[in-house]
């Protein structure tokens, strides 16, 4: 991808050319927004994470070895970006992740007759609702029949990082909807 002018411009960029940077941002910008894009679920993150790694780039610049692909040093950039920002969003987990794979194997099969669960099995019945055909059958296969992420992929037909994110995009999903869910059952008993 180097061979578009990069080498150039980045002599250029290293030289202070501003408008050499600005022309390297807008040939890779839509590389490091793809690459973001399927890392995160919020499209205004995406263009906030895509300014900083341009930010960071511009601040790193001369540290940037030239006898190299610019391409994947913006995307290790994009990389250590979320690494750290997931690190620091790191939330309070909602029960561990056994907790939530159990709950799930005990009623994805069985989502009609809920009524005895409680307000856990009522917001995993009304949160499995909100999704979609094919993300139910995700997960009934992943936690319902233990399906192994090989198996997974070729029923999928998918790349094994394919697989994993959507996964942890139905699981984030979950968590969501359950916590949003159980607080607004928590209100409404306290009412």
């Amino acid at each position: 991808m180097d061979n578009d002018g990069t080498k150039a411009l980045l002599a250029q960029a290293k030289q202070g050319d501003l408008d050499a940077f600005g022309a390297l941002v807008r040939l890779h910008e839509g590389a490091v927004r793809a690459y973001l894009a399927v890392r995160l679920n919020d499209a205004s993150e995406v263009d906030d994470f895509g300014q900083d790694v341009f930010i960071t780039a511009f601040r790193r610049l001369n540290t940037f070895d030239e006898s190299k692909p610019f391409a994947p040093w913006l995307k290790g950039i994009a990389m250590n970006l979320l690494r750290n920002r997931f690190r620091k969003r790191m939330d309070i987990p909602f029960g561990d992740a056994s907790d939530f794979e159990n709950l799930l194997n005990a009623r994805i099969e069985e989502r009609e007759s809920l009524a005895d669960s409680g307000a856990m099995g009522a917001a995993l019945n009304h949160c499995l609702g909100k999704l979609g055909d094919k993300a139910n059958t995700l997960l009934r296969w992943r936690y319902g029949e233990n399906m192994g992420m090989a198996e997974l992929t070729r029923r999928l037909r998918c790349k094994h990082s394919a697989a994993t994110m959507a996964l942890t995009r139905i699981r984030a999903q979950m968590r969501q909807c359950m916590e949003s869910w159980l607080g607004k059952d928590a209100r409404h008993e306290y009412a």
